[in-house]
Parts: structure tokens; sequence; C-alpha cells
């Protein structure tokens, strides 16, 4: 049975599309990609966001997963199958997870992928791929879980070298940069 891979929303944002991937890489063969209902959530609001690359890949992924057929089958693609998985976890099931809030979207995702491996039984590992270390570590040591973190292999990010920034980091960056040009301004025309 193929490995299960449950993707964080920065996969799709911020990597190549999973048809570029060599999943040998993260020694995956022809893995079952999961998208889970708080990732979708996360990329309808990216399909507004302000940077018009994440606002493009949000789009495109999201209207692949409206290929997804029904009978539970996933959609084949390139070195993979792509399944959407809906279910969350509910809330008082949550505390029996070490006190997991859902409070955030990070939980809502690992909550999602834990309620997801709760319910099925696969004995082959389940894996949790994201960017975010945190996300990663908290899917692997959340009392009861099963799950085994993966980090993207770098050379599939849009940008490898991009340093890890948030958004708001980007944004005082650029905040920074305007601020340091406005102030080159006013030296050379007096003002």
């Amino acid at each position: 049975m193929p490995s299960r891979v449950f993707i964080d929303t920065n996969i799709v944002l911020e990597y190549k599309p999973l048809e570029e991937w060599d999943w040998s890489k993260l020694n995956l063969t022809a893995p079952e990609i999961h998208v889970t209902a708080p990732v979708i959530r996360e990329l309808d609001k990216h399909k507004y966001h302000r940077v018009k690359g994440k606002q493009d890949r949000a789009k495109k992924f999201l209207a692949l997963l409206d290929d997804i057929p029904k009978d539970g089958t996933g959609l084949p693609r390139k070195g993979f199958r792509l399944f959407i998985y809906l279910s969350e976890m509910p809330q008082h099931l949550a505390a029996g997870y070490g006190g997991l809030s859902l409070e955030t979207q990070d939980e809502e995702f690992i909550g999602a992928c834990l309620y997801a491996v709760k319910y099925s039984n696969r004995p082959d590992p389940d894996y949790v791929l994201s960017e975010d270390r945190l996300v990663r570590l908290r899917a692997e040591h959340t009392p009861g879980s099963t799950l085994i973190g993966l980090e993207p292999p770098k050379e599939y990010r849009f940008n490898p070298k991009a340093p890890e920034a948030s958004d708001h980091k980007a944004i005082a960056l650029e905040i920074w940069r305007l601020i340091k040009e406005a102030a080159r301004d006013d030296s050379t025309t007096g003002g």
C-alpha cells in the first residue's frame, strides 16, 4: 500500500508543483497525497493574497481538487495520487491528544491528520509534509500520534536560496527598503 502524505499549505504555495517532485528523495514511492479541510480553507484565503504568484498557485491547486473523483480512488497525477480528506477532528476528541487546542490553523491541520489516521487501519506509516518545523514536531510528538514529519527538499522551493521568512518578515523588509529609498530621495532633493 502506498504511503499516505498529508501536505501543509506551504507545500502548495512555496514549492514547485508536486508533479515535478522526485518522491524517492523522501524515500517514498508513488505516495497518496492527502489534502485536508484546513489546508483547503487556507488556500481559499490565499486566492486573494497580495502576492500574485501565491494567488495563482492557490487557485490552480484548488481547481485541481475539483477533478478528484468522488469514488475514493483519488486523482492520478505524475508520481502520486491526490486525495481530499474533509473530516476534521471534533473539539471533544482533541483534548485526548495532549491538549491539542484546534485554535490555530496549524493545530487544525494536525488535528485533521490525526483524525484521519485514527480511523484507518493502514499498516504503513503516515507522513506530514511541511516546511514548518513546529508543525512537523507537533505532528510527531503529540501524545497518541503515529505521524512522521517530513521536511520538503529545498531544491523544490520556488526560490531555494530565499530565507525561510514569514510574510511579516517579508513585509518588514519591504517597508525598510522603501524607507531607505525615501530617505535617499529626500537627501538628493534637499527635502
